[in-house]
């Protein structure tokens, strides 16, 4: 390990070095794992860098700078490090000194906490003492590679050393990855064959000269002789053995390359100077030598200051977003799987178990029973079974326990992939071919586990009840495999990598097995906690877990434990795995399991899906109703959203929905929504009556179109005639315009026509204007799509917060100066603190060009709806700065992402938002009080996660087939 002692001459070097980091690149955090003596990491805080350190000797952090000393800590470099996560890793000639058989842990370990490493470790070629693991580059290149990240083979940078390297993550598909390889082979050979050009000319040109040279050696050898009997006078004279007293004095006094030598030489320049230049001269040389070293500190510094600054104002820039992809169509698994049961009596529990087996598993599959001391009855029948179905059968007289009759099982495993499956769960449709689908997602990914009624964190749809682990039994009449389709068909398939499973049901790869071990039956051979111990230990082998979350097991909970043997169990295997993996691992797992947003919007979301299948149920009294949504739209927006999400609730009732769009919107709509294509006709408005005939109901959902429907009421066979008020219209057009006129008529202009609308505030605005009187459906949102996703960035505090908001300059009731004026001074109050994110214009438009953005933002345009899921779904707060708004739709999308969000409390917004309970409801005509509100967002970190957090499940009520079966019982009646 790199020496605690500082060596002289540190300073300077780790000043270039830290320079150097910064410039190439420019990392707001960075961990130094073997930091030694914490020099670098003194000097990157000295220029703002969050920098800390991490040693395994106690002694070396002991004898740490002082200025550093609590930024450096001691741990394992296979152990999680302090922070979760670094925009860059040093690790400077630290590897080399491991044992090899630690090596992949430690790289595995690194990469889990950055997607930049920068390593440098001596070479093969290089004079080692014993027991270094001195490698050629191609074997680190070939370890980290194995974690998906990839040799940057344009990195150079001397001042570390010629074999530094760095590594970054990267999906870089195999045929880029070549190509890079193939162009920087090419840039080699052409210097190479540059410099063979060189060395034959130098050849040449030696071979030319070489009777010159011989010439001279003879000269030189007739006068060395001459030479050597001059010399050896000398040697021999007094005045020679005088001078070498003298200068032996003197090496004792000023000993050559010391200090002492450096200042006696500098003495000796100014005195020639002086004596050269005169007193005059002197003084002019001498100031401008100063001058020029203040010169380069100023300029170091501003260089310094400049590359902070960049980090935290200047102007936006324009951003790209994918959108959320939805999962490919689910195909039967063809990989070999050994399905392993372990059983212990409970015979009804196993019956049930085998019975699910046999109807919902698809092959291929090898079945292993392990029969583990089970009483006579239940081994009679697992004998039977497994002659009539050809199943493996391994039995013990006596029972050993779950761990040793699992790891018996899987020792006479063949296959890729082992599933562990208690004897006490029944399985559901398509289950072995979603685990595998999961699997086979990632290569990194070595253990799988579904969700369940009673399996720990993966619980669904609570996770606690009074203190103890739920059950979460199934409602009367409601099946494992009936609630599993429902899962399966409102899943957002996130997949998401989780830091403990549990062991109910669990796929595993063999070849993680292979690596890592089977259950540690010392330990843990009474049962509870193994499945624990094997994800730690495989997760620092560098291996992944996932929960296939579109995949339900129903789990009876064991009877092979007593309640109470259960619990006793489970506290010592807890006290086992926190003093054999540490406190920390544990604690951050379990807290993540907890807390996790994604997490909670998939319980969220189970909370209701009973009740969104009932509304479904109830719907399907009007299957074979067709309704007519006039929709004149070209970009997406908030109305065609909550449309959209209605009308797939419809087409699952049975109920056809299509959209009529004029045929100048057709490119512009295609682009917005392409999944709405089929069920859109485009057309001219005088084509509305032709095509509304074969309707049962012909909507609205704009002031202009209302108009359009005035044919329709004297056709032969007239649809019912509606309009779907989303807002209050006539308050987004200037007071007296023609728009606003259009707007307040359009609520009567059809005697007879049925209005329903989102809230309770504009029924009453419509009320009160007009006299009319509206049905409340109730305020909606897609909670399939927009809900929690696992973030890619790092999440506060390791990361800024991201404060976003949808900017409409053309709309002046959204308040888009007020907007950006506010994001600009929080931008520049938390300098560094927040990202703000922009969406719902562009950066060419003239009118957001008029606005302030002055500051640092980020825009990323006008969004589809998948889109903005995602960029929600990465975001910690949205605000919503509007005079009004009658229902708030890109709140509630952000609530059910998992977002802090600000509303004006002028409006509907109280449909569904709850001041400090799942928002902030704010007075949006104060500045100061807005900005008040938000401070207190940033802030506040318990009120944010609080609000986040209520967000998540409170928005899951207001699903979309509620709204959808409302509007068909406003339209039709009941």
């Amino acid at each position: 390990m790199p020496s605690a002692v500082p060596a002289e001459g540190w300073e300077e070097s780790f000043d270039r070095l830290s320079e150097n980091i910064i410039m190439d690149f420019h990392p707001g955090s960075v961990l130094d794992v073997g930091c030694g003596n914490g020099a670098l990491i003194k000097c990157l805080r000295e220029r703002g860098i969050d920098a800390w350190g991490v040693d395994t000797s106690n002694e070396i952090i002991q004898h740490a700078l002082s200025q550093v000393q609590s930024y450096c800590q001691v741990g394992s470099l296979s152990e999680p490090f302090p922070q979760p996560r670094y925009d860059l890793i040093i690790c400077i000639d630290v590897i080399e000194h491991l044992p090899p058989e630690s090596a992949e842990s430690v790289i595995g370990n690194l990469c889990r906490h950055s997607d930049d490493i920068l390593i440098s470790c001596l070479s093969l070629d290089i004079d080692t003492h014993e027991g270094l693991n001195t490698k050629p580059p191609g074997y680190w290149t070939d370890l980290f590679m194995h974690f998906g990240f990839v040799h940057n083979i344009y990195f150079e940078d001397e001042l570390i050393n010629p074999w530094a390297m760095h590594f970054k993550k990267s999906g870089m598909p195999v045929n880029e990855l070549i190509q890079n390889y193939e162009a920087k082979l090419q840039q080699l050979t052409q210097e190479n064959d540059l410099r063979r050009l060189q060395a034959v000319d130098h050849i040449l040109e030696l071979s030319r000269n070489e009777h010159q040279h011989q010439a001279q050696i003879q000269r030189l050898r007739s006068t060395n002789a001459q030479t050597q009997a001059d010399l050896d006078a000398v040697l021999n004279s007094t005045s020679w053995q005088f001078m070498m007293r003298v200068q032996n004095v003197r090496k004792r006094i000023i000993p050559i390359g010391s200090k002492r030598e450096a200042v006696m030489r500098s003495v000796f320049r100014l005195l020639a100077k002086l004596q050269k230049e005169g007193p005059v001269g002197f003084f002019v040389i001498a100031f401008k030598i100063l001058g020029d070293e203040i010169e380069w500190r100023i300029t170091r510094l501003l260089r310094i200051l400049k590359l902070r600054v960049s980090r935290s104002m200047g102007e936006g820039q324009t951003y790209e977003i994918d959108g959320v992809i939805g999962r490919k169509q689910l195909e039967p698994h063809k990989i070999a799987v050994d399905i392993i049961i372990c059983v212990h009596n409970a015979l009804d529990d196993v019956q049930r178990c085998l019975d699910s087996l046999l109807e919902h598993t698809t092959p291929p599959y090898n079945l292993i029973l392990v029969d583990d001391g089970s009483e006579e009855t239940t081994a009679r029948v697992l004998r039977e079974f497994a002659n009539t179905k050809g199943a493996m059968l391994l039995r013990s007289d006596k029972a050993t326990g779950y761990p040793y009759a699992a790891n018996r099982g899987m020792r006479a495993s063949t296959a890729e992939l082992v599933v562990l499956l208690n004897s006490d769960t029944i399985l559901t449709p398509e289950w072995l071919d979603r685990l595998v689908a999961c699997m086979q997602s990632d290569p990194q990914i070595g253990m799988v586990g579904p969700l369940s009624n009673t399996a720990s964190w993966q619980s669904v749809p609570k996770i606690e009840d009074d203190g103890d682990w739920a059950i979460n039994p199934l409602p009367s009449g409601v099946s494992p495999a009936c609630f599993s389709q429902l899962i399966t068909l409102q899943s957002a398939r996130l997949w998401m990598e989780m830091p403990l499973l549990n062991g109910f049901c669990l796929m595993i790869r063999y070849k993680l097995l292979d690596e890592v071990g089977l259950f540690d039956e010392e330990n843990f051979g009474r049962g509870y906690g193994e499945e624990d111990d094997l994800v730690l230990r495989s997760r620092n082998k560098g291996w992944k877990m996932a929960l296939a979350d579109d995949v339900y097991i129903y789990h009876t909970q064991s009877k092979s434990y007593s309640s109470g043997k259960r619990h006793a169990l489970s506290e010592q295997a807890g006290k086992i795995l926190r003093r054999k993996h540490g406190d920390k691992i544990v604690t951050q797992g379990v807290q993540f399991c907890q807390h996790n947003p994604a997490l909670e919007g998939i319980r969220a979301r189970a909370h209701v899906i009973l009740d969104r299948d009932q509304c479904l149920q109830q719907g399907r009294q009007f299957s074979g109703k067709r309704l007519l949504f006039i929709v004149p739209v070209n970009t997406p927006g908030g109305g065609t959203n909550v449309i959209r999400s209605e009308a797939n609730a419809m087409h699952k009732m049975g109920v056809k929905s299509v959209l009529f769009n004029l045929a100048i919107n057709r490119q512009g709509f295609e682009a917005a929504y392409p999944d709405l294509l089929p069920s859109t006709i485009f057309g001219k408005i005088d084509d509305l009556t032709s095509v509304a005939q074969n309707f049962d109901a012909a909507i609205a959902t704009f002031n202009t179109t209302v108009a359009w429907l005035e044919p329709l009421q004297s056709i032969q066979h007239r649809p019912v005639l509606a309009y779907y008020i989303q807002g209050f219209e006539p308050w987004i057009y200037p007071q007296g315009s023609q728009g606003h006129k259009t707007a307040l008529n359009s609520y009567t202009l059809i005697e007879d026509m049925t209005l329903f609308t989102k809230t309770d505030w504009t029924r009453q605005k419509v009320n009160e204007m007009t006299g009319r009187k509206c049905t409340i459906i109730g305020a909606s949102v897609d909670i399939d799509l927009y809900c929690p996703r696992p973030r890619k960035a790092s999440v506060w505090p390791d990361g800024p917060l991201r404060i976003a908001a949808m900017i409409r300059p053309e709309s002046p009731y959204r308040e888009p100066l007020k907007t950006m004026q506010l994001l600009r001074q929080a931008q520049r109050k938390y300098r560094g603190e927040v990202e703000i994110l922009l969406f719902g214009t562009t950066q060419d438009n003239p009118a957001f060009q008029r606005l302030p953005h002055d500051f640092s933002w980020k825009l990323y345009g006008l969004l589809r709806p998948e889109q903005v899921a995602n960029l929600l779904s990465q975001t910690d707060i949205f605000v919503d700065y509007s005079s009004h708004q009658a229902m708030g739709l890109t709140a509630m999308e952000a609530m059910a992402c998992g977002c802090a969000v600000i509303v004006p409390q002028h409006g509907g917004v109280q449909s569904y938002a709850v001041h400090e309970k799942n928002a902030l409801i704010t007075d949006t005509s104060s500045l100061d009080n807005v900005w008040h509100t938000l401070q207190r967002l940033v802030d506040d970190e318990k009120l944010r996660l609080s609000l986040q957090r209520n967000a998540i499940y409170d928005i899951c009520a207001y699903y979309p087939e509620r709204a959808a079966l409302n509007i068909l019982h406003t339209l039709f009646g009941k």
